[in-house]
């Protein structure tokens, strides 16, 4: 609250209703002047037939539209007023709230009983009110899409209850009405909506007709409202405790403050559960669902929230569960919800990149443990949004070029990691080109792995240089051994070279002829210069005659055997 407000007085100086230069600012512009000038119409004189009286005043506060300011209005009755009374109107700064126009009000009229043009000390604190009576005034309101002409709040002290207000509500709620701590204006409504107190006794008593007009009005008004919604008691609770969460909400309409405040409010244990269950989590929950730590409490409680929280399209709702997932009762859930992650292909939620690095990779070996290598590079983008990487985990992730050409080099026939290494890449070809190169001792034998799935071909035609002419013997024999336990090698040969056929350019062509049919196997080892393979021996007929009629007197002997034995 910075600057100081513009006032008027206008009170008996002695000598009637005059202006007070003693009780008014040294400057008053000509707008400024004006507006108190049309304020004059509506907040009347309260003259007294006896100034020895004692002194009454009634204190207003509205919101003015054309000066986008908080305007704060005194009426003086009888004692220091005078016979003829005493009005006061003081303009604040445009950065003032209505709170800091109730305190500054508050602080001077208990120093010296008037609004003073200049700060003079006095309470910077107001006073505080019944937490019940805040409650109801907030009700009142809710109860009121479009408020009446004048609502009357029931309170001991309507200026505590106002300060009070001004602090649990938006300005923008607090504009749309004023607010008077005993209602004098000459037409209530003219002006807009006014909430009131209730006039004291010695007020109502020294303006009996004005009373009675207030009453008339007032009755309109009575009746208990409705129990306001929890987000509203919640706020009123936090007021009356010196926090004022309402003020964050930037809302005009009592009911659109009260919806938003839903969000504001913290949630219990058993909402939080309600929402996540029912799907029923928003934006504007997030606020309150993490600082109240709902998913850590929802964990430990029951493992079994752990699929819904870190399955949620919102991530936020999962935030926290790393403080309480490494216990011993959640972490065999986890591991279980992560191995059936990475079997679908999906990547690790980001709370869990809130683990300790050892608490990550504890639970990455867990869940890849027994793993082969396609798995392992299946897993690659899991690990990845884990935060993990070979430093430390090369146990994690499959063997990577250089390793696999390793392997070839110290065992050129043993290809098989290397195929399924290579087909694990989107150029397969190339990758399989490049260990070639890095391992020439295997190549033939890599070569000969992709004829059975018929990619040999398709290798050779993009790799010609992969194989010449005058290798194919080699290769024919780097396949009978790699091929050696086939009910039908020789099968395989033909399919081999048909390949290789198929794989020929004009230029440098692997293979003359196709080869169609097993019976040119021979012709082929005699073509290629290789050992012919021996062809199956039949036994002479003689001999298995013999074996027939042998085994014909043994089954004899054995019958007779047994009927022998019958007779006996």
């Amino acid at each position: 609250m910075s600057g100081d407000w513009t006032l008027q007085t206008k009170s008996d100086t002695g000598a009637g209703y005059h202006p007070n230069a003693d009780l008014s600012s040294a400057m008053i512009d000509g707008p400024t002047r004006s507006l108190f000038g049309s304020l004059e119409q509506s907040y009347r004189q309260l003259p007294v037939a006896d100034g020895a009286l004692e002194a009454l005043y009634v204190l207003t506060w509205r919101f003015s539209p054309e000066a986008g300011a908080w305007l704060t209005v005194l009426q003086g009755s009888g004692g220091r007023y005078g016979n003829a009374g005493a009005t006061q109107f003081a303009l604040a700064p445009a950065g003032w709230t209505m709170a800091d126009c109730v305190t500054r009000a508050l602080a001077d009229v208990e120093v010296g009983g008037w609004l003073s043009p200049l700060h003079d000390g006095g309470p910077t604190a107001p006073p505080r009110c019944r937490p019940d009576e805040l409650l109801r005034l907030l009700a009142t309101l809710l109860d009121q899409p479009t408020p009446p002409a004048l609502t009357v709040v029931e309170t001991a002290s309507p200026a505590a209850l106002f300060a009070a207000a001004s602090r649990a509500l938006p300005e923008g709620t607090l504009r749309r009405t004023a607010w008077s701590t005993s209602a004098t204006v000459r037409r209530p409504g003219r002006d807009g909506p006014l909430i009131s107190g209730p006039w004291p006794a010695d007020l109502a008593a020294r303006y009996p007709e004005e009373h009675a007009a207030f009453l008339k009005l007032a009755a309109a008004s009575t009746g208990a409202p409705p129990q306001p919604p929890k987000a509203v008691i919640w706020a009123a609770r936090e007021a009356s405790a010196g926090r004022h969460p309402g003020r964050l909400v930037d809302a005009a309409d009592p009911l659109e403050w009260a919806a938003a405040l839903e969000y504001q409010r913290p949630l219990t244990d058993r909402e939080a559960a309600g929402l996540l269950r029912s799907d029923a989590l928003v934006e504007a929950d997030r606020q309150r669902w993490t600082d109240g730590g709902h998913a850590a409490k929802l964990v430990a409680r029951d493992p079994a929230w752990l699929g819904p929280l870190l399955g949620h399209r919102m991530t936020w709702v999962a935030e926290g569960v790393a403080d309480v997932v490494t216990r011993e009762a959640p972490w065999p859930e986890l591991v279980r919800l992560q191995k059936a992650a990475v079997r679908r292909g999906r990547t690790a939620p980001a709370a869990l990149r809130s683990l300790a690095p050892v608490d990550r990779a504890r639970l990455a070996r867990d869940v890849l443990d027994g793993s082969t290598a396609p798995e392992l590079r299946a897993a690659a983008p899991w690990l990845e949004a884990l935060g993990l990487d070979r430093s430390g985990n090369d146990d994690l992730f499959p063997p990577g070029r250089s390793d696999v050409a390793a392997q070839l080099r110290a065992a050129p026939r043993n290809v098989a990691g290397a195929i399924e290494f290579a087909r694990g890449e989107a150029r397969w070809d190339e990758e399989l080109a490049a260990l070639m190169e890095a391992a020439p001792a295997a190549r033939l034998h890599l070569l000969v792995a992709l004829a059975p799935s018929n990619a040999l071909a398709s290798f050779l035609r993009k790799h010609p240089t992969a194989l010449a002419p005058d290798e194919v013997p080699d290769l024919i024999v780097a396949a009978e051994r790699l091929q050696g336990r086939l009910k039908d090698p020789d099968r395989f040969v033909v399919s081999l070279l048909r390949q290789l056929h198929s794989a020929s350019g004009e230029e440098t062509p692997l293979l003359a002829e196709p080869f169609t049919d097993q019976q040119s196997a021979a012709a082929l080892r005699l073509m290629l210069g290789l050992p012919q393979r021996a062809p199956a021996r039949r036994a002479p007929r003689w001999l298995v005659a013999l074996i027939c009629a042998s085994t014909g007197l043994v089954v004899g002997i054995l019958l007779g055997w047994l009927v022998l034995g019958g007779l006996l």
